[in-house]
């Protein structure tokens, strides 16, 4: 015979989870009865629990309209994590205002690091959530636990193929998968555009303040140029030098103050190839002394590339 102290810790414990769930306190104390009277399996139990919590949460996110929650894919599951961080988080907008578009994100970190928690992986996503794109931000392998190049292409090139593969049935287009990359995260976005799988070659490309030129910065020591030799990429595998007509509708940005990735070096280079292919290309540039590399959402890039975005068919018209 169970006690009764027993019993009221198992009631209680259901109208807590009844009201946080948002399915009320009499629905709550009934759960909370039942979980009593079948407390002999556990593993039941929390399966129940869980299944009632989601679901309470799923339907008020699609009564209010919310985001719906992220999703997280382990690309390498067999893979030990100690070894293998990489991953990708789904970010999907609501599914009255989704778009079907998708944009894959790649954080920038100079390949040593790949957070989605930095200022261009989860902010972002949202911001493209807002325009209705479902937006997917990679976390690739890195030179500075010993993934060498072209470990973080072959990260994005399995997650460009899961993303495809799995489109359908996230509601989304499978032949409307674009790319946006920030920094070394540029440069990987626009090697994947040139030099990716014709099956998984994105339709667009977004490229923020991108490491066009391996060899860059080569007129101030700002930080050092990549080296092959630490496990970085080539100067052949620099974007302006592998540019051709085949490359995607592209959304150049470029800092002028920026001494990491000069534009003089980087943006600047690849627009003229760019043109030079016929490539259609729009190039914004910040004039502003005090704007700096890593600046992640700023107005002066967003409202042009929403534009740009919704022109494409991939961003909700206003």
């Amino acid at each position: 015979m169970p006690a009764a102290g027993e019993n009221k810790v198992w009631l209680a414990a259901g109208i807590a989870a009844g009201i946080g769930a948002g399915i009320g306190a009499a629905a709550g104390l009934a759960l909370g009865a039942r979980w009593w009277r079948r407390r002999g399996d556990d593993d039941k139990e929390i399966e129940d629990l869980m299944k009632v919590i989601e679901q309470s949460f799923s339907e008020r996110e699609v009564e209010d309209e919310l985001p719906l929650r992220p999703v997280h894919f382990i690309l390498r599951p067999q893979a030990d994590p100690r070894l293998d961080f990489s991953m990708f988080v789904r970010y999907d907008p609501h599914p009255r205002h989704k778009t079907g578009a998708i944009m894959i994100v790649i954080p920038g970190g100079n390949y040593d690091v790949s957070e989605v928690k930095s200022g261009e992986g989860q902010s972002v996503a949202q911001w493209l959530v807002s325009l209705g794109i479902t937006a997917v931000v990679l976390q690739h392998r890195c030179v500075s636990e010993g993934h060498y190049w072209p470990a973080p292409f072959e990260d994005w090139s399995l997650c460009a193929l899961k993303v495809k593969r799995g489109a359908p049935s996230w509601g989304c287009d499978p032949n409307q998968i674009g790319v946006m990359g920030f920094s070394a995260g540029g440069h990987l976005a626009a090697f994947a555009a040139l030099k990716g799988h014709d099956l998984i070659k994105p339709k667009l490309q977004v490229l923020l303040y991108p490491a066009i030129n391996t060899l860059s910065p080569a007129e101030n020591d700002a930080m050092e140029p990549w080296r092959p030799e630490q496990g970085y990429p080539c100067k052949e595998e620099s974007i302006h030098l592998l540019g051709n007509e085949k490359a995607p509708d592209t959304f150049l940005v470029g800092i002028e103050a920026d001494e990491y990735c000069p534009i003089k070096e980087n943006t600047d280079p690849y627009s003229k190839v760019l043109k030079k292919m016929r490539v259609p290309c729009e190039y914004v540039v910040n004039r502003e002394e005090d704007e700096t590399h890593g600046c992640g959402l700023q107005d002066w890039w967003t409202t042009p590339c929403k534009k740009w975005l919704q022109d494409r068919g991939f961003a909700l018209k206003d």
